[in-house]
């Protein structure tokens, strides 16, 4: 390779800036002129010896100017002269790892060592590797500041500092508790548990965190840190907590992770990991809680985790998988939480989940299970979360989905369920707070009376046959509502006032249907005002100017074309009779609740450019 592609940007730069060598000739053209007229052959003598002698010195000075750049390249490429403490600490470092990388000077490992050998002088270099453990759970800490871009932190964690180790700790005093950042240690001084979440870590995790054979506790989660699982981490046999979700990280999950047969806590959602259940995992005999969801897996569940004894939470959603459920479907397991959702799996409902004494959550939501409902029994009322949204179920949802009254949350929407809607047995299940039916083929028929759910904060019964009239028990009963979606339906005479005097209603659909009458006041706290597609005239003075709510961001209605029945000085978009496409899309306000959140809404997905976020119960608009 050429000297010059070697040289860094401070040697170019001066190469560019060397002033050419200058050389006076021996004669000036007026005398080589003179001379030629006096004596020819001694011109010619002369000029050869002139010219001779210029080239010669340019030669020379190329040839010096040469020789000092690649001085200057070479001096910069090599490393300073290494101390007599760097050189003991590499020296006591080959006794006990790979030390190939310290030929690299920009390497981490290099970088540590000189921070430990030059910077950190008050700790002693061990000679013998059985008195050098606590110098190398050190050293290896130190290469993971560098590895992971440890100077662009949030949160130093006191990493490096010259105190002991056990010390590189922050702890945070937050709303809900104490909140530690940085390295706790056992009583022995060895690293237990190292806990960096949230704090811009970027790059690859060293081979050197398998040094940490102490380690408990491994928390990384929420960074930018990228490549593969390095197979060092398979040292890491005592950990009982991995967390490494949300984060860059590609590659397959390596079959050394069947060694860590004392974890307890798997969470490695949120990346960019590939492939089949490493086979090894049914080693895993202490594992409570895997979380995988959010990558590319593929393959089938039930083959390994059938074989986990001890799995009680399972989080698998937004993969590749392709099982197909059946009675067998991990019917070993005493599950809690059981997420497969937006996978592809197939099959029936299996009845044998609505038998588990502690089973709360259940989401196979966006797949398609074809078949009918199972019957639930009336022994288990553990059930909280149930979403079997978007898949191919069919059937009628029979009296006995009362027998499920310890459930919150409801989600059956976009499925192909027909029959009567089970108002009465619903209008029994007084915790729900989320409730969607939507896109279904129900029998036409009445809202149901729900007059008594007064925990209610989501009700969508969006394209469900619904007739009749909006009762107005649902501006007087349910005064937690956030959302109303009554889109699509067949709802005919006016828009209650009671509505608007729902001061937690923030999204209300009443789009396609027949309604009559004017827009009342109120919604002093709406969001999204759906009125388009109706039979409303008038005006909507008491709604815009003055009384406009802040918060409104979304009003429609038939304000459109040469002679609209409505007129509409604050409309957000104004449709005209028979316009089909007024408002793009199906907007359905998708749940997209995850564990991640404790199942709790933090936004609403109405489509690629109307998302809001969502408020706490009682938080201002």
């Amino acid at each position: 390779m050429p000297i010059r592609f070697a040289m860094d940007e401070n040697t170019a730069e001066e190469e560019y800036n060397v002033e050419e060598p200058t050389h006076s000739l021996p004669e000036s053209a007026e005398d080589i002129k003179l001379n030629a007229s006096n004596n020819s052959s001694s011109f010619n003598v002369k000029a050869l010896l002139s010219k001779r002698n210029v080239l010669i010195g340019g030669v020379a000075s190329v040839v010096l100017l040469l020789i000092v750049i690649i001085s200057v390249s070479l001096s910069k490429s090599q490393p300073p002269p290494e101390s007599e403490r760097l050189l003991a600490t590499k020296s006591f470092l080959s006794l006990v790892i790979d030390t190939s990388a310290f030929k690299n000077a920009n390497s981490p490992q290099y970088k540590a060592a000189a921070w430990l050998a030059d910077t950190d002088v008050t700790t002693d270099i061990p000679t013998e590797p059985n008195d050098g453990v606590l110098f190398v759970q050190r050293y290896a800490l130190a290469v993971l500041y560098y590895a992971l871009g440890g100077p662009e932190w949030v949160f130093d964690a006191r990493f490096l500092n010259k105190d002991d180790t056990c010390q590189w700790l922050q702890r945070f005093t937050t709303p809900d508790g104490q909140f530690d950042m940085g390295v706790m240690c056992t009583g022995a001084n060895h690293v237990k548990e190292l806990r960096l979440p949230g704090n811009n870590l970027v790059g690859s995790i060293p081979p050197e965190i398998g040094l940490l054979t102490h380690l408990h506790h491994l928390s990384l989660f929420g960074n930018g840190i990228t490549g593969n699982l390095p197979a060092q981490m398979a040292a890491l046999t005592s950990l009982r907590f991995l967390s490494l979700g949300s984060n860059y990280l590609s590659g397959s999950l390596p079959n050394w992770i069947g060694k860590f047969q004392d974890l307890k806590y798997l969470e490695l959602g949120g990346n960019s990991l590939t492939g089949m259940l490493p086979p090894d995992m049914l080693k895993m005999t202490s594992l409570r809680e895997l979380a995988l969801d959010s990558n590319t897996f593929v393959g089938k569940l039930q083959t390994v985790l059938n074989k986990v004894p001890n799995l009680e939470r399972i989080f698998m959603a937004e993969n590749l998988f392709e099982d197909s459920l059946d009675d067998y479907f991990l019917a070993d397991l005493n599950l809690k939480e059981l997420d497969l959702s937006d996978n592809n799996l197939k099959g029936t409902l299996p009845a044998h989940f609505f038998q588990l004494p502690a089973l709360k959550t259940l989401d196979l939501s966006m797949n398609t299970l074809t078949g009918e409902l199972p019957t639930f029994p009336d022994t288990v009322d553990s059930l909280q979360y149930l979403s079997l949204r978007n898949n191919e179920l069919r059937g009628e949802i029979g009296e006995e989905i009362w027998n499920l009254e310890g459930l919150r949350h409801l989600d059956l929407s976009n499925n192909e369920f027909s029959g009567k809607m089970p108002g009465y047995a619903i209008a029994w299940m007084y915790n729900i707070t989320y409730l969607f039916l939507a896109n279904n083929n129900f029998d036409q028929g009445d809202i149901p009376l729900l007059y008594d759910m007064t925990s209610l904060r989501e009700i969508s019964l969006k394209n469900t046959n619904r007739v009749g009239t909006i009762p107005h028990w649902i501006g007087h009963n349910l005064t937690q509502l956030v959302l109303l979606d009554l889109d699509n339906n067949a709802l005919t005479g006016t828009i209650p006032h009671s509505l608007g005097d729902l001061e937690n209603l923030n999204f209300l659909l009443l789009n396609q249907n027949e309604l009559t009458g004017g827009v009342p006041k109120g919604f002093k706290n709406s969001v999204m005002l759906l009125l388009h597609d109706n039979k409303l005239t008038g005006d909507t003075e008491l709604l815009c100017g003055d009384n406009k709510p802040e918060s409104l961001k979304v009003f429609t209605t038939q304000c459109g074309g040469p002679d609209p029945p409505i007129d509409c000085s604050c409309c957000t978009t104004c449709c005209e009779d028979g316009q089909n496409d007024c408002v793009r899309g199906d907007l359905l306000a998708t749940l997209d609740l995850s564990y991640e959140n404790y199942y709790q809404r933090t936004q609403y997905v109405f489509s690629e450019d109307l998302i809001f976020r969502a408020q706490a119960p009682g938080e201002e608009t």
